[in-house]
């Protein structure tokens, strides 16, 4: 799983951001672009998602590095 898995059970980028009360949507643009939940904004998503009934823990919301391959680390 990753951000934007959690962005889609908001409903998409332009939902979510209204769900959040953001008056843009460039905001969650950039974490669906970057892949990534900034720390600070966290609580706020799991805050959210816990008043909707959005299933969305604090591990979704953790980012994982990739997985290097065999090779790279060779």
């Amino acid at each position: 799983m990753g951000i934007r898995s959690v962005i889609t059970r908001f409903g998409g980028i332009r939902p979510m951001a209204e769900k959040l009360g953001h008056r843009s949507h460039t905001t969650v643009q950039g974490w669906w672009d970057r892949d990534v939940i900034p720390a600070q904004r966290q609580r706020e998503v799991l805050d959210e998602a816990k008043r909707r009934k959005i299933k969305v823990s604090a591990e979704d919301l953790i980012a994982t590095p990739p997985v290097a391959s065999a090779q790279a680390a060779a």
